[in-house]
């Protein structure tokens, strides 16, 4: 099953009008690399794709202003980006140099060295499009409610939900053990666990990161440098409190959720529906 996500396409292209640069960002797994796939596909110049994950195409970029620079009429694509924090001043004296539609889209996941990078290197010149899991209203012609409440909005999970268990344990376990690692996050993945399976239980409600410390054996400050970490991966959200103070929003304690519901289950122990019908997190 081919789900075209038209409503990121046609902000893509809106986006693509104004800015030389595109960053499209999100989860891994959210299906950012067949999205551009997908719009790459009516883009009228050359395209030019790099995926940094693959040796070849990373020593393409051995020496990148060439590279780069030969590939000033194309449009060139470049995904899993922060591997390659250090393109990002070159990518923004090629863009001044021709300020032209379509210069380079990047792809990556949203980590603090990527956001970092871009908002010093590419300021003004890049837009943002933050892609998300499936939404209800994308899959709800193919999908039951149900099935897209218990195994989430990611593509591999709700597309084959015959092994959308599978899929996410693994999911779960490879952001733990490779993922976050390579975010720059030195804890161990035990200990990321643990905190992980705590937020789940806390889902929905105050974020109350002392009482996490105390139960995790770690300082207040160090549980609010992990959860940093598990909010820009998108793996996790921080709703502010609402008031019209401005100093009390500040103040005031957030509330916590799990970003994708399926992750939310898994981390739950829940297996089926039938199990979730009769747990508190309903």
């Amino acid at each position: 099953m081919f789900i075209i996500r038209k409503h990121f396409i046609d902000r893509l292209r809106e986006l693509s009008v104004i800015f030389p640069v595109v960053g499209i960002i999100g989860p891994r797994q959210s299906g950012k690399t067949t999205l551009i796939k997908e719009f790459a596909k009516d883009i009228i110049k050359p395209v030019i794709y790099l995926d940094l994950e693959i040796p070849s195409d990373l020593a393409k970029l051995g020496e990148a202003e060439l590279f780069l620079k030969t590939a000033d009429k194309s449009c060139v694509i470049i995904d899993e980006v922060q591997r390659r924090p250090d393109l990002f001043p070159l990518l923004r004296a090629l863009t001044d140099q021709n300020r032209t539609q379509l210069r380079y889209i990047i792809l990556g996941s949203a980590t603090p060295e990527l956001l970092r990078q871009s908002s010093e290197s590419l300021a003004g010149r890049i837009a943002y499009l933050e892609l998300t899991p499936f939404n209800l209203l994308e899959i709800n012609q193919q999908i039951s409610l149900k099935d897209h409440h218990f195994f989430g909005g990611f593509p591999e999970a709700i597309l084959n939900i015959s092994s959308g268990n599978l899929w996410l344990d693994h999911f779960i376990t490879t952001y733990l053990e490779r993922d976050l690692p390579l975010l720059g996050l030195s804890a161990s993945s035990i200990l990321m666990r643990k905190l992980w399976e705590m937020v789940a239980w806390t889902n929905g409600n105050l974020l109350n990161s002392s009482e996490l410390a105390r139960s995790l054996a770690v300082s207040y400050h160090m549980v609010n440098r992990y959860i940093d970490y598990l909010e820009n991966a998108f793996l996790v959200h921080r709703l502010r409190s609402y008031s019209l103070n401005i100093k009390k929003r500040l103040v005031r304690a957030p509330k916590i959720y799990i970003r994708d519901t399926g992750i939310l289950h898994r981390l739950l122990g829940l297996s089926d529906f039938e199990q979730l019908s009769g747990h508190p997190k309903l």
